[in-house]
């Protein structure tokens, strides 16, 4: 059997319109911070019906927007948004949320596995970032957003609002 290879971006996925009935993104919305053009090509390629399944890291204060964009270390932390905003978002690119689950836990686990293996977050934010100077207000930062991490599971609605298409 041979393999197909595609390559397309978040906000041109290269998928013709209702042909997938799921879509799994997995720690990617953060990155393309929660555009409005990549949700609506994730609705433009989903089957009115279809599943979305969300796995990303949130901001759990509201003040972060602003905060994580100064952030010196290009990740996924910097695209991060509240709760919130998130729903806000979904539901105007025609998402509605069947499921939200916090799994923070897992990403606790994560840092304690980084401790583990750099000896602390300030040397695996340091190998992160090739030895920025930052590090420090990269630890000022998380400590601040009190990032978390969760699973979102929507579906495409009937209900997309004509301004976002």
């Amino acid at each position: 059997m041979a393999k197909i290879r595609l390559r397309g971006n978040g906000e041109n996925l290269p998928f013709p319109d209702e042909c997938a009935n799921g879509i799994i993104a997995e720690c990617s919305l953060s990155v393309l911070g929660y555009s409005d053009s990549s949700l609506n090509e994730l609705g433009r390629v989903l089957m009115f019906g279809g599943k979305l399944m969300v796995t990303d890291v949130y901001a759990g204060n509201d003040i972060s927007e602003l905060l994580l964009e100064s952030c010196p270390i290009d990740c996924c932390l910097k695209g991060a948004i509240s709760k919130d905003q998130i729903f806000k978002k979904m539901e105007l690119s025609g998402f509605e949320i069947d499921i939200w689950e916090d799994h923070s836990d897992m990403l606790k686990e994560f840092a304690i596995r980084m401790i583990l293996s750099y000896g602390s977050m300030d040397e695996f934010w340091s190998q992160m970032s090739g030895g920025l100077p930052e590090v420090s207000q990269m630890r000022d930062i998380v400590s601040m957003v009190k990032p978390g991490y969760f699973l979102l599971i929507a579906h495409k609605s009937g209900s997309r609002s004509m301004a976002n298409i």
